[in-house]
């Protein structure tokens, strides 16, 4: 008798936590990734395509999601004017100095928490972004709204350290600053974030 109580408690546990989670995926055409990328006496900036994605949402809250990233055909960089130079630009990116598209055509990010902060509407995100295979924790603040008609927005705005994902390229801790000289790419890239399901 014990053991049927026992089964009947796991399956409601089961059914109450599946039923109730509702999967949403995003609008590829409304939701984007910004970035901008810093030397020492310049600056580029563009978007990253994301490939695909979705949010887990129960009673209202997002409780989980996975993000994947088109590194190999959804870099664009918007502050190069001459198709030439700009061209240029985004091979390099997609070459091994960097992301090495080639070997790691994609990026993701699996959204692992999103807990509430003091201010309105803003949750702290946590998940695991992976690039060139490797795979960190990171987290940063967002605002998460839902509109009347039942779709989410999440936008942010944060920086990640591009060495921990083995982007060394002109790299002041890796190579020696003084050598670099303007050549030096800051370590940090900026990163905007604006999600919307549908």
């Amino acid at each position: 008798m014990k053991i049927k109580l026992f089964l009947a408690t796991l399956i409601t546990i089961f059914f109450s936590t599946t039923l109730f989670a509702e999967k949403l995926n995003l609008d590829l055409e409304k939701s984007q990734i910004s970035w901008v990328g810093k030397k020492v006496v310049d600056k580029h900036d563009g978007t990253l395509a994301i490939k695909s994605g979705f949010v887990e949402v129960e009673d209202d809250k997002i409780i989980g999601g996975e993000f994947v990233l088109d590194l190999a055909n959804g870099i664009v960089c918007k502050d190069i004017e001459s198709p030439t130079y700009n061209k240029k630009l985004v091979d390099h990116l997609k070459s091994e100095d960097f992301f090495f598209t080639e070997k790691h055509p994609e990026g993701k990010f699996v959204l692992k928490g999103a807990n509430p902060r003091p201010e309105k509407d803003v949750f702290t995100i946590v998940g695991d972004l992976t690039l060139r295979g490797i795979t960190n924790l990171v987290s940063f603040p967002a605002k998460v709204t839902k509109s009347e008609n039942g779709t989410y927005l999440a936008s942010a705005t944060t920086e990640i350290d591009r060495t921990n994902w083995d982007l060394k390229y002109n790299s002041g801790k890796f190579f020696d600053p003084a050598q670099l000289g303007d050549k030096l790419i800051l370590n940090e890239i900026e990163v905007g974030i604006e999600l919307v399901t549908k």
